[in-house]
Formats: C-alpha cells, sequence, structure tokens
C-alpha cells in the first residue's frame, strides 16, 4: 500500500466545499432595514428666501453586511448632500437636505426625498453608485415627506 499526500488535510471542511456552498452575492439578499431619521416627514417653514438646511441621519444597525445608501429628491427646490454613501454595520451618517429660494405665490405642494439602499458587495470599499445599486440588486427605500409652511 503505498500512500501519497501534499500537505492536504482531508478532516478540514474546507477540502470539502463544494461549489454550491459558497456564499452568495451580498446583492442578491435582501438587505435588512436601515434606521431613517426623521422617519416619515421634515418641514420647511417660510420665509423661503434663503437656503435652509436641515439633516437626516441614516444608521446601519440592522445588519452585518455594508449597504449603499442614496438619496434622491423629487425636487428642483432641494439639494442633497451628500448624494451617496458606504455604510458598515453599525455605521451612521447624516445627510443634509437643502430648500433653495423659491417663490411662494400660489399652491407649494410637497415633495420627496427618497433613501434607497443595498447590500454591497464584498469588494466595495467606498461609495460607487454603479457597483452598488446595479438593476439586478435586492433594494429597499423609504420615502420621506417634505412638507413646505408658508
Amino acid at each position: 500500500m503505498f500512500i501519497f499526500s501534499v500537505g492536504v488535510n482531508f478532516d478540514d471542511p474546507e477540502f470539502h466545499r463544494s461549489a454550491s456552498d459558497a456564499e452568495p452575492n451580498p446583492q442578491s439578499i435582501p438587505p435588512s432595514d436601515l434606521k431613517v431619521q426623521p422617519s416619515s416627514k421634515l418641514v420647511f417653514n417660510a420665509p423661503f428666501d434663503s437656503p435652509v438646511t436641515y439633516s437626516i441621519k441614516v444608521s446601519n444597525a440592522g445588519g452585518q453586511r455594508a449597504v449603499g445608501v442614496q438619496v434622491k429628491s423629487s425636487s428642483s427646490r432641494l439639494s442633497v448632500n451628500p448624494a451617496g454613501e458606504l455604510l458598515q454595520a453599525g455605521q451612521s451618517s447624516s445627510i443634509a437636505i437643502t430648500c433653495k429660494p423659491f417663490n411662494t405665490e400660489g399652491k407649494v405642494g410637497n415633495d420627496t426625498v427618497t433613501v434607497e439602499w443595498s447590500n454591497a458587495p464584498n469588494n466595495v470599499k467606498q461609495f460607487n453608485a454603479a457597483a452598488l445599486f446595479p438593476a439586478s440588486a435586492a433594494k429597499k427605500h423609504k420615502d420621506i415627506t417634505i412638507e413646505y409652511n408658508v
């Protein structure tokens, strides 16, 4: 009987792993919930003759994966900074929502800011919208109503 060994430990579980045991792509898994504060509404008060900025806080408190977060506005009178972040598990960030000056004559309707997030691929180390938000990624979103007190 001849035994040939090249430094392989046959008792090692890694030796017996198959391709089907590989960790799934994080972006194919729905992300955990993101904590957003305020959670439903942000109010800007008149006069609207100079820029006014309020912040929302986003926290990746629900999981063990990094998530990409992007924030978009439904209105040209609002700007968002930063528009995107990569948040590690347990990390938080403040996003500035700025209301630009505008004329309040006539009816002023409410606007919306949408916070969207997706699990980050393991190799992404900074915010990159193309890598974090491909069409195939499982995403979640939260809408925050922007109200104007005229």
